[in-house]
């Protein structure tokens, strides 16, 4: 049964227009990141608190890195926590939200050692956004990386962001 804490359960709900078994594959993740954050205290790290009021997150499991950001959207630069990551190649960028954005899209920049390496969109009314292919560049060992909130809708912001890098 999920936890009434945002910070120690995460996952999507389903949706019509994404995969199954994508979307399972998500919430496993989801689910690993939120046993983290709870072997950690959830609420009491160190990360600072992001503009909706809730604690950041950040991993690296089985092929994919993951920024989050719980709570309610705001346009912020280092929206996550700085995250190392190892020599990676990725083959897919997808950007997750709990709730929708209306009137206006989502759109997050990932960011290399603190250049732009692309933004995915998240479309009005939409909860997932992403880029695929064999044409992303390699990202070198020890590079860090970070999530910036470039837009949100203008109604309604979206809330619960994660990025997720698939390599």
């Amino acid at each position: 049964m999920p936890s009434t804490n945002a910070h120690t359960w995460l996952e999507l709900p389903p949706n019509k227009n994404v995969d199954p078994a994508f979307l399972r594959q998500v919430n496993d993740s989801m689910r690993e990141i939120a046993r983290q954050l709870d072997s950690i205290g959830g609420a009491s790290s160190s990360a600072a608190p992001a503009a909706g009021g809730s604690t950041p997150a950040q991993a690296i499991t089985g092929g994919e890195a993951v920024l989050s950001v719980g709570g309610t959207l705001a346009i912020q630069s280092n929206a996550a926590p700085l995250l190392t990551v190892p020599a990676i190649t990725p083959v897919s960028i997808t950007a997750l939200v709990k709730q929708a954005p209306q009137g206006g899209s989502v759109q997050v920049q990932l960011n290399v050692a603190g250049q732009k390496y692309l933004t995915v969109t998240v479309a009005q009314g939409q909860t997932s956004g992403s880029a695929t292919g064999s044409s992303f560049a390699a990202i070198a060992a020890g590079s860090l990386l970070t999530m910036d909130i470039v837009a949100v809708g203008t109604t309604f912001p979206g809330s619960d962001l994660s990025l997720i890098v698939g390599f």
